[in-house]
């Protein structure tokens, strides 16, 4: 009867949702290697955590982190929020539009040390 309330509250779903740590994907991996200059098997083996966004429902919000580094330190980083304790993890955070593989991302505060993951 009130089909159009149903769909506003998937759509607030929606934006409130967290993946899973995953290998990063085509668009981040991108950036990654042609932006940030990293090498592509290091871009490759890292992991990303994302979320939509609340300001745009195309973009997701992404941090990238290296999941070698999180199990040295103890850390279990089960999705986007589980990094906010923890900043020292996050290499590089920004979002990406997954229909047109469009990415940002800037470095995060311990990027330095990067060259300690090889």
């Amino acid at each position: 009867m009130f089909g159009f309330l149903s769909k506003s509250k998937r759509a607030e779903n929606r934006v409130r949702k967290v993946s899973k740590p995953s290998l990063v994907n085509q668009a981040i991996g991108r950036e990654l290697i042609l932006t940030h200059s990293l090498e592509p098997d290091l871009a490759w083996s890292l992991m990303q955590v994302a979320k939509h966004s609340y300001q745009d429902s195309t973009r997701y919000e992404v941090r990238v982190f290296s999941a070698k580094r999180a199990a040295d330190r103890g850390v279990a980083v089960t999705d986007f929020n589980s990094l906010d304790n923890h900043p020292d993890l996050v290499l590089y955070h920004g979002w990406y539009v997954d229909k047109n593989q469009n990415a940002r991302l800037i470095m995060g505060p311990d990027v330095i040390s990067i060259s300690t993951l090889k």
